[in-house]
């Protein structure tokens, strides 16, 4: 992950925050998605934010072309469709021994801010103090992949290590399908008639 204080394009013109914190997740999940079904028991853990509570969802401008561009709206927005998407993959799933949950392992010292400049870098020096070492965060995510606590769990959002209900947002199925279809759209996959992925 990371966290860019400019707007930013890749080399695909996507805005960044919104391509590595969740298209880049959303593309490597999809395509390995067979494999992991073949996996008795598989686990699937997508590491979302706080930052979702605040989150905006602009299905007509995910790349925050035409709004007010800010690091947390971008960040926040990426965050809340990885929640999306594990809804998505929840229900996909349903009937399978794979699991897909949503982490959220909390305030964790790291360099996901190294691109942060002007006031967010003030903001990630200052506060980084408080931030929790990097094993909690390590902990928090082996716990989900490992816990016998959260055997047939699936579809969950964990907030450090409680369920919480996500944003609104994310529990609306008509947005869950629509940016469904966008982000397909936007990393090339397309659905066949048997709604499996395949790249083209």
């Amino acid at each position: 992950g990371l966290n860019f204080s400019e707007r930013t394009l890749s080399s695909d013109g996507y805005e960044m925050n919104f391509a590595v914190n969740y298209l880049g997740p959303f593309l490597l999940t999809e395509l390995l998605l067979e494999t992991i079904k073949a996996t008795p028991k598989a686990r699937i853990i997508q590491l979302a934010s706080a930052t979702q509570e605040v989150a905006k969802l602009l299905l007509d401008d995910l790349h925050l072309e035409n709004n007010n561009w800010s690091m947390l709206a971008s960040y926040a927005q990426a965050k809340l469709c990885v929640i999306m998407h594990g809804r998505d993959l929840a229900a996909r799933l349903e009937g399978s021994t794979v699991s897909i949950n949503c982490l959220n392992p909390g305030y964790i010292h790291s360099n996901i801010g190294r691109y942060a400049k002007g006031p967010e870098r003030v903001f990630n020096i200052l506060f980084g103090r408080l931030a929790a070492p990097t094993w909690v965060g390590g902990e928090r995510i082996i716990a989900t992949a490992l816990d016998s606590k959260y055997d047939n769990v699936s579809g969950k959002f964990i907030y450090e290590d409680m369920f919480i209900e996500p944003n609104p947002l994310a529990l609306d199925d008509v947005n869950v399908a629509s940016l469904m279809t966008l982000s397909r759209q936007l990393t090339g996959l397309a659905e066949t008639d048997k709604g499996q992925q395949v790249r083209g």
